[in-house]
């Protein structure tokens, strides 16, 4: 869309993304929330809820019915080849479900996942703000 400003606000646990966002969205700006998209696909009966279970098996279900991020981590950031299984199945269904978030009337997106801005979404954003905690 001509004039619409799309930026990525990328950055490490507890920089202040959440709070340039609500500023951001104080001032008109359109807040897209990875994260938040990710949690949703991975609620029972997500996308990425099934993709997991259909790969990893029912050893990385809580007792809730939930996904056990931890058992999934354990499992991800141990084994290279099952990270990039899951960077190369999981970040495209976000991006996706990104592209289908409403942006006729956007004026900046913010995608707090600063993973998928470096790895997946650097080309669908017109420039990336990176923050960190000063000393």
């Amino acid at each position: 869309m001509i004039g619409m400003k799309i930026i990525g606000l990328a950055g490490g646990i507890a920089c202040g993304k959440s709070t340039v966002s609500y500023h951001l969205r104080e001032l008109g700006a359109h807040i897209i929330d990875a994260d938040a998209i990710a949690h949703a696909l991975s609620a029972p009966g997500g996308a990425i809820y099934e993709l997991y279970i259909d790969h990893f098996g029912n050893d990385i279900l809580a007792p809730d019915g939930e996904l056990d991020r931890r058992a999934i981590g354990a499992i991800v950031f141990q084994n290279p080849a099952e990270r990039a299984w899951m960077d190369a199945m999981v970040h495209p269904m976000i991006r996706r479900k990104n592209h289908r978030c409403d942006r006729r009337s956007a004026r900046v997106w913010h995608k707090k996942r600063s993973f998928l801005i470096f790895r997946c979404s650097s080309k669908s954003v017109g420039r990336i703000l990176p923050m960190r905690i000063g000393s």
